[in-house]
């Protein structure tokens, strides 16, 4: 367990995150939410939370901030459902929300994570493993 605090706006473009869950924090949440991670084992300082503008600019759902590979990226990405699950993330950020991304290496540490989120009010939340991504909550 540890006290210290996830990595706000901190992270760079990422085409596409693995091994991660990532879910939806309403605005006010993420003190408590974090708290409980910590409590719950999750190492906070490899955790990562997206906020507002800056946040939006980083998940980029265009690819058009981080230059032309990461828009090719992103628009082939949108062929696909993960597609939808960005747009709603970049959705969240522009209405207030958070974007919270932790490393989670197991289904069953993803399932433990996904609980600790719904019960802190998380939504949308995703597990992105090496090769499909599943749908934990909505």
């Amino acid at each position: 367990m540890t006290a210290d605090k996830p990595r706000v706006n901190q992270s760079d473009f990422v085409a596409t995150y693995k091994d991660s869950v990532l879910a939806i924090i309403p605005d006010g949440r993420l003190v408590e939410l974090t708290a409980a991670l910590a409590k719950g084992g999750v190492d906070l300082t490899r955790v990562d939370v997206l906020q507002g503008a800056i946040g939006a600019h980083i998940l980029d759902f265009d690819g058009v901030e981080h230059g032309f590979w990461a828009h090719v990226i992103r628009t082939l990405q949108k062929l696909g459902t993960a597609s939808n699950d960005r747009e709603n993330f970049a959705c969240a950020l522009r209405n207030g929300d958070s974007v919270i991304i932790i490393p989670a290496h197991s289904h069953v540490t993803a399932n433990i994570y996904a609980r600790i989120l719904e019960e802190h009010g998380g939504r949308r939340i995703i597990h992105l493993g090496k090769h499909a991504a599943e749908q934990l909550s909505y």
